[in-house]
């Protein structure tokens, strides 16, 4: 499996002969994103401001999910504050509603 963080540009992976199809669903993830930022105007369009923030909120709201699923699969909250780039200590605290 690729480590997401190696990933620097991913349309020069798709680009680079690797099928869109077996790219990991972190790698599509970025992907997604990058897209998005590229489309975002150097005059800092109000509209792509709140669209980022929609976004934000979003994502939060799902890594609040995976986190919660990870809980109920076993995973410490060492291995998610790794995940995450945080620590242990930082993940319990983040997410203390999750238990």
């Amino acid at each position: 499996m690729r480590n997401p963080k190696a990933l620097t540009d991913p349309d020069e992976l798709i680009g680079g002969g690797i099928r869109r199809d077996r790219l990991t669903k972190e790698e599509r993830l970025v992907t997604a994103i990058n897209g998005l930022a590229s489309g975002l105007s150097d005059e800092g369009d109000i509209w792509e401001l709140s669209g980022l923030a929609r976004l934000s909120t979003k994502v939060d709201e799902q890594i609040g999910v995976a986190v919660q699923m990870a809980r109920a699969g076993g995973e410490s909250w060492g291995a998610i504050g790794a995940a995450l780039g945080m620590s242990r200590q930082a993940a319990q605290q983040r997410f203390r509603e999750i238990g």
